[in-house]
């Protein structure tokens, strides 16, 4: 999704970066099922506030946890200010503690969050999501998001594919690539359901002669102007001399402001049909 929480709302003693405190159940299960909404967005259920049966989405395009507006209410969650870097801008975001997170084996508590509208989901695939959360939760433990079996499993993970290091400062993983023989540095992302690319980063002849269809893309809030390519005009995708086609494509201007990458990448409608991830190595692997 590529969003990022900007500021100091969760600075400890020190100014070091909050983190959850984690723990592992032993006792829970070490494989969820997952939904695919639109076959590419990863959704399982866990607890979250003390709450079961809450819709999770796996999102490796977000640094810090976002929890539904309406589910942060009911939970009583205190709100304390904040702001987002977000693909449509960088704007003020309430912040909040949530007080634990379930997930298969992985119980964190005291998560720092933002609260976000994200009714959009529900309007647009009839399923309520409550919550959003990336490696900021998931990142120590290894396991393998399986596209093809609908599994998330945690535990030792396959290496195979291609590798991808873990940003440390930024959390997250971006893999190089060439488009129209422009190299580019893509976020890895499970919570895009297309590939997004910022055209100020782009061959300038890209968009007038392939990027012909106008449209939007979904952000966190809002959805972002784009213009994307028609059905029968792929884009061609390169990882280390492996060549990819893209069917579907967008480009949308950089008005997040990211400088350290230049669009996402949607894994699974590129057709890798699994991530897994070494959170020993702190590495990800497209398969």
């Amino acid at each position: 999704m590529g969003a990022r929480l900007l500021g100091g709302t969760y600075a400890q003693a020190g100014g070091e970066k909050a983190k959850a405190d984690v723990t592992a159940r032993a006792e829970a299960t070490s494989e969820l099922r997952v939904q695919l909404l639109a076959g590419n967005l990863p959704i399982v259920v866990g607890t979250v506030g003390g709450r079961p049966g809450i819709n999770i989405m796996i999102d490796t395009g977000t640094s810090t946890s976002v929890i539904d507006a309406r589910l942060a209410k009911s939970l009583g969650l205190e709100l304390v200010p904040g702001q987002v870097q977000v693909l449509n801008g960088i704007f003020p975001a309430p912040g909040v503690w949530l007080p634990d997170v379930e997930l298969g084996p992985v119980h964190q508590t005291k998560v720092p969050g933002l609260v976000g509208d994200l009714s959009h989901l529900k309007e647009r695939f009839g399923v309520p999501v409550g919550l959003i959360v990336g490696l900021d939760v998931l990142g120590e433990f290894s396991f393998r998001l399986d596209y093809e079996s609908k599994t998330l499993t945690f535990g030792e993970v396959c290496t195979d594919g291609i590798a991808v290091p873990v940003n440390e400062d930024s959390g997250f993983a971006y893999v190089n690539v060439e488009v129209r023989k422009k190299r580019l540095r893509l976020l890895v992302d499970t919570g895009a359901s297309t590939v997004v690319l910022f055209r100020e980063r782009v061959d300038p002849q890209m968009e007038w002669l392939i990027m012909t269809k106008q449209g939007g893309v979904q952000g966190l809030g809002a959805r972002v102007k784009a213009a994307g390519n028609p059905p029968w005009k792929s884009v061609d995708i390169t990882f280390n001399g492996n060549q990819r086609r893209a069917k579907s494509v967008y480009l949308v201007t950089n008005a997040g402001q990211f400088k350290d990458f230049d669009g996402l990448l949607a894994v699974h409608s590129l057709g890798f049909h699994a991530l897994s991830y070494d959170h020993e190595a702190r590495v990800l692997y497209l398969e």
